[in-house]
């Protein structure tokens, strides 16, 4: 009887012992070494050359990964330009994520799901379906 209630507060002992260096181990690991990547997407991807096939990938990609913010600096120099048909920027960068009545096509860029922010391409088309202006912009839908 008496070894059983040693063994018993043994057990209790490394038990406690075993969760709080775990705790110690977590709780190291998320303050301190987890991997960079886990900061804010935007400053660690490089920019990288239009293709087509990884735009459409990022579709309703609703990350902060989204592959389109690597490729859009290419797109805005080399892809889009003030005048083109409404088929062409369609043609070239496909349907887009949402649009409006005022024919102004919005591309996802990306999604950061903690702070609530949005990115998206824009595209604004005059009255004759030609780009009258194409931006980058940012709307913050935090739910309060």
């Amino acid at each position: 009887m008496l070894t059983s209630g040693r063994t018993y507060k043994i057990i209790r002992l490394i038990t406690w012992s075993v969760g709080i260096v775990s705790l110690i181990i977590f709780y190291l690991w998320f303050e301190y070494l987890r991997p960079s990547n886990l900061t804010p997407t935007s400053q660690h991807l490089s920019e990288s050359a239009f293709n087509p096939f990884v735009w459409a990938k990022g579709k309703g990609d609703y990350s902060s990964a989204n592959p389109r913010q690597a490729l859009y600096l290419d797109v805005l120099r080399n892809h889009l330009a003030n005048g083109m048909d409404v088929t062409a920027v369609e043609k070239k960068l496909g349907l887009p994520d949402s649009f409006d009545k005022q024919k102004q096509y919005n591309y996802l860029l990306s999604y950061d799901i903690n702070s609530g922010i949005y990115q998206y391409l824009i595209v604004q088309f005059d009255s004759n379906q030609k780009v009258l202006m194409y931006y980058r912009f940012e709307v913050n839908h935090v739910l309060n």
